[in-house]
């Protein structure tokens, strides 16, 4: 796999034995198995990390939410949003292989892809991927 090589969802990796693959059990869960999508991540601009505390803030100030968790620490902005990878779907590879932060901790072993449908820089484990058009 190649920057600008053509990728989809590797069937057999990502889905059970009735949903086409050869997987016995669900990659993460029943309902993402049914649906045909796999969860990949970005990571969100320092612009919509500040939109989410202003949201916050607006909230706390509306009485409707408190600006810390049960532990009483501080609530964080979320870095990065989950993105939904359709099977069948392709996908153009913008890195083959890429390290992003996820929850705050470094990632490895990933692929950064671009969905020319909406635009979106999505990052997704490499193993669940197969080349569909070599550039």
């Amino acid at each position: 796999m190649r920057k600008g090589d053509l990728v989809q969802l590797n069937v057999d990796v990502c889905f059970t034995e009735q949903n086409g693959g050869k997987r016995r059990f669900p990659l993460t869960n029943w309902h993402n198995d049914n649906l045909g999508i796999v969860r990949g991540f970005y990571t969100l601009t320092r612009d919509q990390r500040q939109e989410w505390y202003d949201r916050l803030h607006e909230n706390i100030k509306a009485g409707n939410d408190v600006g810390y968790d049960s532990a009483g620490e501080s609530k964080l902005a979320p870095s990065e949003g989950l993105y939904d990878i359709v099977k069948g779907s392709v996908y153009c590879v913008i890195r083959s292989r890429a390290q992003a932060v996820y929850n705050y901790k470094k990632a490895g072993g990933l692929t950064k892809l671009l969905d020319t449908r909406t635009g979106k820089e999505v990052y997704i484990k490499r193993y669940l991927l197969e080349v569909v058009s070599e550039t």
